[in-house]
Formats: structure tokens, sequence, C-alpha cells
């Protein structure tokens, strides 16, 4: 997501992180852009907005903004970025860096925050695709345990929501990790470090140790040789589009507006 922000002619005065962690990005971002004042960072973890603060703030771990601090906001909110509450068209750049997928109503996340943008305002935001973990899917299929992943959003589909939030000129792509584990307690500990299993139909109970090992046995038999170990598949899909002008300030299509003062001189003149 840096990189594309290398091609992309951009100069926020005010910028927000959705889903921001520990602020890892938003510092990236402040350094980026030394000329932003207003930076938001938005995660609905206590810890994690602690750990933005401390970082972003005076004291913090590596004091990236000593030079800037005098001239610049920071916000840090303990809140759901589907609702959180920032005015409308006060931002620049809204930025959501593999977070999207956590909202269960995508299309209403991303109208909420285009709601965000001020015109011309750039969004751009990072989510894992519908192959990611298909692996652990097949072990929990012949396991018969419940989902036990999230049901991630195919890149044609957020293309097809950035344009019903009323942003311009979507782009959309999208590249294939495969990782490599020894095990399939190393693969599953990963696993839980992102955040567990939110999904709705995950199993209501807990889970047998005869079925549990049959999931983990179904794992196993996945080891491919040539990665020399069990692989996970992460799909990473990446979109960005822009608030446009609205449309009393572009015109109508095909009419043309001009000045009362200008269109009299012009009669003037041809009398």
């Amino acid at each position: 997501m840096h990189e594309r922000l290398d091609y992309i002619r951009l100069a926020p005065a005010a910028l927000v992180d959705a889903g921001c962690g520990a602020g890892e990005d938003l510092a990236a971002l402040a350094q980026r852009y030394p000329g932003c004042t207003q930076l938001t960072g938005i995660d609905f973890t206590a810890a994690y907005a602690t750990r933005t603060r401390d970082r972003l703030q005076p004291g913090g771990l590596r004091g990236l903004l000593d030079k800037l601090r005098a001239s610049r906001q920071l916000n840090v909110l303990t809140a759901d970025f589907s609702a959180a509450e920032l005015p409308a068209g006060s931002q620049q750049l809204v930025w959501s860096n593999c977070a999207l997928h956590w909202s269960d109503a995508p299309d209403r996340t991303l109208k909420h925050w285009a709601q965000w943008l001020a015109p011309e305002g750039l969004l751009m935001f990072s989510v894992f695709g519908p192959d990611t973990f298909r692996e652990v899917r097949h072990a929990a299929r012949a396991a018969m345990l419940g989902a036990m992943t999230l049901e991630f959003v195919d890149l044609h589909d957020y293309g097809d929501m950035l344009v019903a939030a009323g942003l311009a000129t979507p782009v959309m792509d999208a590249e294939v990790l495969t990782l490599s584990y020894s095990s399939p307690e190393a693969l599953v500990a990963e696993l839980r470090q992102l955040g567990g299993n939110a999904h709705r139909r995950r199993a209501g109970a807990l889970v047998s140790r005869k079925r549990w090992q049959r999931f983990l046995d179904a794992l196993a038999a996945q080891h491919d040789p040539d990665l020399g170990g069990i692989p996970l598949t992460v799909e990473l899909v990446y979109g960005h589009a822009f608030k446009p002008q609205p449309r009393s300030a572009r015109g109508s299509a095909g009419v043309s507006t001009v000045p009362l003062d200008q269109l009299t001189a012009s009669l003037k003149r041809k009398q």
C-alpha cells in the first residue's frame, strides 16, 4: 500500500487510519506527509489505541514526530471504524490496512468512510481475499467443524462497493502469498495471533479432543514436499478510489455553464 502511494499525487492536511492497530502505518504516513496537521487513528481494541498514542505522542517509543509535534494534532479513538463519527468532508486520506474484512457489512462501512472524505480525497485499503486460508476451511470440513475463517469478499465486489459509495476511478488488484509451517500447531498458533475466529457460524461449544485432532491431521495431510511444510494461502486485495467533486461543481453532462455577466458582455460585443 505504501508503495502505491508513490504514484499518487496527494498532500493531505488530515488523514485517518481506520483499524490502526498499534500505529505502525499511522507513524509511516506521518513521515510521508510532513505537512499533514491532523492525524486520526481508530481501533476497536483499547490496548492498540494506547500503543498508538505512545508511539506518536511525546514520550513514545521512537519519537518519530519530535520536529513536528507542535504543529500536529493526534486523535486516537477506541471505536468501531464502521460507526466512528468524524466530520463529513474532513479528511483528504482514509487509509485502512488489512482491517475492512472484520466488518460484517463492508458496503456500508465504505459508504461511511466515503462521507469522511473531502472532494478529491483518497480512500485506500487492503483486505484478505476469498482464497485466504483455504487450507483451513478444507481441514475444518474434513473434521466436520463449524466455520473457522471469515468469508472474504471478492475484489470485483469491492470495486462495485466503491462505486456504490459514490467514489470514482476505483482501482483493484490482488496478489497471492503462500506461507509454510512445520506443523499444524504452528499454523494454528499464528492464525490465533490474527484475532481468532469471529465467524457467526463458528462452533458454539468446545470441540472434543478427537474432532480437534481430526482437524490437525487434515492440516498435516496437506503437507507440500516442494514447500517443505504445510501451506497456508493468503490472498491480499488492494483497492483505492477518489471522492469526486460535487456534480454542481462539475456541471451536468453535455451542458456548459456560462456566468450571466459574461453572456451579457458577449451579446453586447456582437451587436
